[in-house]
């Protein structure tokens, strides 16, 4: 992104220790680069737990902070609503908005297959927006489709749109 680096993980399963022993590798790893003059987060988007912020105490005198957002508390059908027909009307869509959108279909977690095919055609619809913001959503749905699209031919035709 533009300000930060922003970590982002998909979890289905609860967060412990082990995976904030991993999120903490993941931004030490990244604030090692001398050129990066960016701050480095992480957040986790969960199906698995409620928003919460968590400070993961890694020796006496240091905390690894990051956020849990629960894409349960999210109400697809609004977030599709406000995209779509703001991309319908060719109006400006917010990067929030745009990165929900392209979050669609775990966020339902039903149908996914249709609702990525939804997602992804309308994403290419979109205008705009930064080429940042349009490649991070275009990213997002690209591993969606890779993790949840079965038949390998339907997987590549996706993915090669995107």
């Amino acid at each position: 992104m533009d300000f930060e680096n922003l970590i982002i993980e998909i979890q289905s399963t609860p967060t412990d220790n082990e995976f904030s022993k991993r999120g903490l590798t993941y931004v030490a790893v990244a604030n090692r680069d001398k050129e990066n003059d960016k701050e480095v987060n992480l957040i986790v988007l969960s199906t698995a737990e409620e928003s919460k912020t968590i400070k993961y105490k890694f020796n006496k005198d240091s905390v690894f902070t990051y956020r849990i957002v629960s894409l349960n508390d999210l109400n697809a059908d609004d977030i599709m609503t406000t995209v779509e027909s703001k991309i319908k009307e060719g109006l400006k869509i917010e990067t929030k908005e745009l990165i929900l959108y392209a979050l669609i279909p775990i966020i339902v977690s039903k149908d996914i297959e249709k609702y990525i095919k939804r997602i992804v055609h309308n994403l290419l619809q979109v205008k705009n927006v930064t080429d940042s913001i349009k490649n991070l959503s275009y990213g997002i749905e690209w591993l969606i489709v890779d993790k949840f699209i079965e038949n390998n031919e339907d997987r590549q035709i996706l993915c090669d749109l995107l």
